[in-house]
């Protein structure tokens, strides 16, 4: 889910929650109502990422009001929940961002959404990260099993946006 934030001017990633009918958007510290699209109609797969890796075929998920600056389709873990969020590779921001319960929380572990046409093994050799994960990925090839070992791995790796911002 993607929506239009009047007040920056920027198309940015957000989530959409079926029960309340809306979608939502982090906009500076917080979580905001908007108006939204919902991406249909791909067999995306999603792939590992961390720092300012994009990997090949990354869903642009939006921009600045500027367009210099591209927003891609992650999702990271919080308290149990795999949530979607927004990354931006720049030397600010190497994080996924998501919101949850009306805050914005920078992610250091997070997967991005990639076009199925791309190969998970060309990925492979542009994310330097990728042989430590495939290390601690279970051995069964269920994505619920390596979902359930990102999200326990996760906890240890949370980043504030002051953190961020100091570096």
């Amino acid at each position: 889910m993607r929506a239009f934030n009047h007040e920056n001017r920027a198309l940015t990633p957000g989530k959409f929650l079926p029960s309340d009918s809306l979608g939502y958007i982090q906009w500076l510290e917080q979580e905001k109502r908007a108006d939204f699209e919902v991406l249909c109609g791909y067999n995306c797969i999603w792939v590992p990422a961390c720092d300012r890796q994009i990997p090949v075929g990354a869903i642009e998920g939006g921009h600045l009001q500027n367009k210099d600056y591209k927003y891609y389709v992650g999702r990271a873990f919080e308290d149990g929940y795999l949530i979607p969020g927004k990354v931006m590779a720049t030397h600010y921001h190497p994080v996924c961002y998501i919101t949850y319960n009306g805050r914005k929380i920078a992610k250091k572990n997070y997967e991005i959404l990639v076009d199925p046409e791309i190969s998970l093994r060309t990925n492979r050799y542009l994310i330097t990260h990728m042989e430590n994960l495939a290390e601690n990925r279970p051995k069964a090839d269920s994505d619920d099993a390596y979902l359930l070992a990102l999200r326990d791995n996760d906890d240890d790796e949370d980043t504030s946006e002051s953190e961020q911002e100091s570096e």
